[in-house]
């Protein structure tokens, strides 16, 4: 009662409180900008189902906004004395996070269900939150189990004590709390109570003094009251005339737990402790047990040792707990023998026989290839999943299902591609159904070296005229990840290069441009030599091939046009071609510019003309068809005399010459086009 008006006084101070605070939070609306209270929590709080008497917390939080710019003062307030909120009154300064406990206890409530509320008084936008408590109040409760089968005592001796012990069990939840109680002097109880935690199991002794009583029948009760029932035990003595009497052990013979997969083995001993011979059977309606002998015979005070092996492995495997019973008639009294014993449970166990995955430098593409063994070194069945959020690990297998000593084989396959630059450390998570354990990769991730790719392995320019300009191409590419340094050289005088050193990053590719460059000592024919690309990586050598040609001119003239083409430049001429007594006739000096050749004019007396070209001389008179070829002194040939068909002319101050001696004597190629007269003359 006083604490209960304690509570009711903490109650109104703390309404007290509350409204103060309301006056103080309206007054400061008017000085300052409203704080603003973040409140993330659900406004129910179901705390579930709890047993009477325990107690139970749950964590709400508050925040002030980052924006506020004062504090917010805050007070928790419950009319219910089941709930209790610590801290009861906070402060929160901008951007701060609180935490606060709300908790219920059980112990004055009774078992049903409760709707609780709390409310929280700030000093802020908002100024009230209320929450709502829920709880269901439950309770567990023992159950006592014991065997009530009466107990019979038949003997002849008076000046001995028969002890009997019982099988006391709570089958159900909570705490048994047991009483025993006989209202006969000649039964002793041991223990007079008990304890008895949920699933668990004790025994209860009944001696039984034969010498407090005399020859003749007796019979009592043992009462059993505990919170989770009641129970009773009758109890029989009949003490006759000298006659055998059956006297085991241990009427109880708990073995505690047993390793399974295994036979157990006990023993039970027979005394006849009376007179006479003592005759009995001992059978059992287990199937699984074998009883060494299941007949004996005995003298006064002769002992038999019987052995009991019980095959737990026949019965249902998910069974842990057992009982069995022996039943033993003979002359001199019956009896039961009950043997109890709990087999450990099966467990799996997870192995693994690598945990640790050292990959030391990486420091190319190539796929890394490893593998684990997993096995199953315990009882039962192992499941598992096998997990890893790395992209650069493959894992050939997800899950398994092992049973005793079964092993299964998991490929791991790393892609150094896509892993990250430096050190690096993942992991492979196996969970199981026993445990769970992880498989540490390290690696340390470097640049993978240059690659060079060069997009041709020759050059080849084919044709080129000498004198021309030809340019080709040369791409090279790294497609490593360090920068690929590189110095290029070519051993030809008469090809230039575009670069002659780069440094190339990955996937950059760069263009070189090899170019033939004129030269006067250059002559026709087929030239091979080397570009050298030199880098960390060594040495490429490339071919390169250039076929020259000697330089061909093309000369194109029409009859009667003033311009001609000489490789298509267009040039206008002082006198065009002409067809003169069905000859066709061009200008020398003309062709002879085209070609190179010298042409020296000696008028007077012998209007003689000189040509030189290359290794010839050649002499030609006006209006004469005699022709004389002389040759360089190298090539030591006499001089030649011809006759030509057409004689050379003169018109305008310009000599003209037939076309047949401008093909029979510099060895060019001429071609007539009739229907637009066109001379063509290739040299």
């Amino acid at each position: 009662m006083i604490q209960r008006k304690k509570q009711k006084r903490g109650y109104e101070v703390k309404k007290l409180s509350s409204v103060l605070f309301l006056i103080l939070f309206f007054l400061s609306c008017f000085c300052y900008q409203t704080p603003v209270l973040a409140n993330p929590n659900e406004e129910i709080i179901d705390f579930g189902a709890i047993l009477k008497g325990n107690v139970a917390s749950k964590k709400i939080s508050f925040k002030s906004s980052d924006s506020n710019t004062v504090n917010i003062e805050c007070v928790a307030s419950s009319s219910y004395h089941w709930i209790s909120i610590d801290p009861d009154h906070f402060i929160l300064e901008p951007g701060e996070v609180i935490h606060i406990e709300v908790s219920i206890s059980t112990i004055s409530l009774k078992t049903g269900k409760y709707v609780g509320e709390f409310f929280i008084y700030a000093t802020a936008d908002p100024s009230q939150i209320s929450y709502k408590v829920l709880v269901e109040v439950i309770e567990k409760t023992p159950k006592l189990k014991v065997d009530e089968q009466p107990i019979e005592i038949i003997t002849m001796k008076k000046n001995e004590s028969i002890t009997r012990t019982v099988l006391i069990e709570n089958i159900g939840g909570d705490t048994l709390f047991v009483n025993f109680k006989c209202n006969e002097n000649w039964i002793e109880l041991d223990p007079l109570e008990l304890t008895i935690f949920e699933n668990q199991h004790a025994f209860l002794s009944m001696k039984i003094n034969i010498q407090e009583l005399d020859r003749g029948f007796f019979s009592s009760k043992v009462y059993i009251q505990s919170n989770g029932g009641n129970a009773s035990i009758s109890i029989s003595v009949r003490i006759q005339e000298e006659t055998p009497y059956l006297f085991i052990n241990q009427s109880i013979i708990d073995l505690g737990e047993i390793d399974p997969g295994f036979i157990i083995k006990t023993d039970v001993i027979i005394t006849n402790k009376g007179s006479g011979i003592l005759e009995g059977t001992l059978n059992t309606n287990h199937d699984n047990i074998l009883i060494s002998d299941t007949l004996f015979s005995l003298y006064a005070n002769q002992t038999k040792k019987i052995t009991i092996e019980i095959d737990p492995t026949k019965e249902n495997k998910n069974q842990q707990y057992f009982s069995y019973t022996i039943i033993v008639k003979s002359n001199g009294g019956d009896e039961k023998v009950v043997i109890l014993f709990k087999i450990k449970k099966k467990l799996p166990k997870l192995s693994i026989n690598k945990l640790i995955f050292d990959l030391g430098e990486i420091k190319n593409k190539d796929l890394i290839k490893k593998s684990v063994t997993i096995l199953n070194e315990g009882q039962g069945i192992l499941e598992g999943q096998i997990m890893c959020s790395c992209d650069w690990i493959n894992i050939d297998k997800h899950s398994f299902s092992l049973n005793n000593e079964e092993s299964i084989e998991v490929n791991l396959v790393f892609n150094p591609e896509k892993m990250k630059l430096g050190k690096l450390e993942e992991k492979i998570q196996i969970n199981t159904n026993i445990e769970n354990k992880d498989i540490v990769i390290y690696a340390y991730r470097v640049k993978f070296p240059p690659i060079m790719i060069l997009d041709k392995q020759f050059v080849d320019f084919g044709f080129v005229e000498l004198g021309d300009i030809v340019s080709n191409n040369l791409l090279i590419s790294n497609i490593g990840e360090e920068e690929l340094d590189i110095d290029i050289v070519c051993d030809c005088p008469f090809i230039i290069l575009s670069l002659q050193n780069s440094i190339i990053y990955q996937y950059q590719v760069i263009e070189i441009i090899i170019t033939t460059i004129p030269s006067a000592s250059l002559e026709a024919g087929l030239k091979n030599c080397t570009i050298s690309i030199k880098s960390k990586l060594g040495i490429v050598e490339l071919p390169v091939k250039i076929d020259f040609i000697k330089k061909s001119t093309v000369i194109i003239l029409t009859i009667g046009n003033y311009i001609a083409f000489v490789n298509n430049q267009p040039i206008k001429m002082d006198v065009p071609a002409q067809i003169i007594n069905n000859r066709t006739y061009v200008p020398l000096r003309f062709i002879g510019d085209a070609i190179g050749a010298k042409i020296n004019w000696i008028p007077y007396p012998t209007n003689e003309i000189q040509i030189q070209y290359k290794e010839k001389l050649i002499h030609l008179w006006i209006n004469s068809s005699q022709m004389v070829i002389e040759y360089a002194p190298e090539l030591k040939k006499e001089p030649e005399k011809k006759e030509i068909d057409s004689v050379p002319l003169i018109q305008k101050n310009r000599t003209l010459v037939p076309i047949r001696f401008i093909t029979e004597t510099f060895g060019s190629l001429v071609e007539w086009e009739a229907k637009t007269q066109t001379i063509k003359i290739s040299f």
